[in-house]
Order: structure tokens, then C-alpha cells, then sequence
């Protein structure tokens, strides 16, 4: 069990984890329980780098989350919330996404997942307010910062979704005119200004 942990690792490291997750399912399924967890972390690490939710699946199912080391924790509470998201459990994937601690670098994609499984249980107070969270915390940035963007644009569906237009449009006329989003906010703020 070892030698396949420790070639997983080094593949790991020749950033090859396809190849490398395999040594770490062998480790898993050869039951070596000194090895065990180790591999099961190192196997969400590389279903993580592969974007492969079917082995991140299969590596969650192996293991405790309080076993798994806290440098690590953070992306598994990002990945399982994605995983609820696109099984459509909106409330369990915003509880994942809400444990992201603040300093990670999945920080900010998860307060925008979580204002979305917001927006989608219909709760806009919910949604709304991560959203705006999201913003302020970008606000120190230029303008055309994607998170600061991304929480406008946010803000904006979120108010048409509920149908407060005006909301909607001054959310929409946030959007910088040199940033990707400003024709698809401009569009999308034309049909608000029309229900308006």
C-alpha cells in the first residue's frame, strides 16, 4: 500500500492525477488501514486538479470529513457543495459552501454558489444578501474585478427574478461598459426596464 501511496504522490507532483489516482484506489481498495486515509485524501486532491466529480464521489463516500486534514478541508467543503448543487439539493449544497473558511481560494466562488442555491430555494433576502456580501468585500478592487462583476450581475437577476425592476436596472448600470458582461447586462437590463 505504501509504494502505490508514495508513486501516487509523486505523480501527484509530476501533475499527472489521472495516472495517480489510480494508485490511490488501489491503495483504498487493498484495505491497508495505516494507509488508508492518506489515500483517500490525496484521491480528493486529484479528483480536485481533474475537475472528475465521479472519483471525488467515490472518494468522499470512503471517508469521515473530520479525518480529513484542515489545509484540505476547504476545498472538500467547495467540491460537495458542488456536487449538491448539481444534484439540484440547493440547501445541502449552500450549507457546504458556507463552511469555506474566509483566506481560501475557493472563498469567493463559494459565497456566489451560495447566494445561487439561494436564489434557487426562492430566498431572495437569502441570495440578496450574499450577494452583496461578495460585493463588498470586492469593492476595493478596479471595477472590472470578475467577483465584483459577477455579485452586480448577481444582485441584478436576483432583483428581476422577484420582480423589484428598478432594483434590477441600477444593479445592471453597475456593470462597467469595459468589462466582458456589459452587453449581456445591457441586455438583460432592457427586459427589466420593459416589465418595468
Amino acid at each position: 500500500g505504501m509504494i502505490y501511496l508514495t508513486l501516487g504522490k509523486i505523480l501527484l507532483e509530476m501533475k499527472l492525477p489521472q495516472i495517480a489516482a489510480w494508485q490511490f484506489v488501489n491503495v483504498i481498495n487493498s484495505k491497508d488501514v495505516r494507509n488508508y486515509n492518506q489515500a483517500v485524501e490525496y484521491l480528493i486532491v486529484a479528483a480536485d486538479e481533474l475537475g472528475d466529480k465521479t472519483i471525488l464521489n467515490y472518494a468522499i463516500s470512503k471517508m469521515r470529513i473530520s479525518d480529513f486534514p484542515q489545509e484540505h478541508r476547504d476545498m472538500l467543503f467547495f467540491r460537495m457543495g458542488e456536487v449538491k448543487f448539481d444534484s439540484k439539493d440547493y440547501k445541502g449544497a449552500a450549507n457546504f459552501f458556507e463552511k469555506v473558511s474566509d483566506g481560501s481560494k475557493y472563498f469567493e466562488k463559494a459565497i456566489y454558489n451560495t447566494a445561487m442555491s439561494y436564489a434557487h430555494l426562492n430566498d431572495a433576502e437569502k441570495a440578496i444578501s450574499k450577494f452583496r456580501y461578495l460585493f463588498s468585500i470586492r469593492q476595493k478592487f478596479k471595477i472590472t474585478d470578475n467577483w465584483r462583476v459577477a455579485a452586480l450581475m448577481g444582485l441584478a437577476r436576483t432583483y428581476y427574478q422577484f420582480q423589484d425592476w428598478q432594483r434590477s436596472v441600477y444593479f445592471y448600470r453597475l456593470v462597467p461598459r469595459d468589462h466582458k458582461l456589459w452587453h449581456e447586462a445591457l441586455f438583460e437590463s432592457s427586459w427589466a426596464l420593459l416589465r418595468a
